[in-house]
């Protein structure tokens, strides 16, 4: 009787984590579709690329695609198109796994950048200089 409760346990612990993760992936999905449908040079089906571009990096990577498609959403969120987000997140990934930091403050610093403020891109050792 005791194995078997530690079985279900076990069980059940592993179908909670997979259940979290599948969450985290439909949240980010939405984030991602709701990000690029904001902004006006979108095309139809842009989520659609991104996400499937996530999947294809998740092969190649540590990262996770759900971690990689919140990243996409942060990206969207500084008004990014399809093309610049789907040049930046390879670079974004590899950033993340130089600096040791999570993919969305990453995706924050890079966003940032793009924005004009360059000097979020110093806290992470990254120089940017005229040239």
């Amino acid at each position: 009787m005791l194995l078997y409760s530690f079985a279900i346990g076990s069980t059940i612990a592993i179908l909670n984590k997979l259940i979290n993760i599948y969450r985290v992936q439909l949240e980010s999905e939405t984030k991602l579709t709701r990000g690029m449908q904001n902004i006006a040079s979108a095309t139809d089906g842009a989520a659609d690329r991104l996400i499937a571009l996530a999947g294809a990096l998740q092969r190649s990577t540590t990262f996770g695609d759900e971690q990689i498609i919140a990243a996409q959403a942060m990206l969207s969120t500084f008004q990014l198109n399809e093309k610049a987000i789907a040049k930046l997140t390879p670079r974004i990934l590899d950033m993340a796994a130089a600096t040791g930091q999570d993919l969305q403050s990453a995706a924050i610093m890079v966003g940032k950048a793009f924005t004009g403020q360059a000097s979020a891109m110093s806290r992470a050792g990254v120089v940017v200089d005229e040239f």
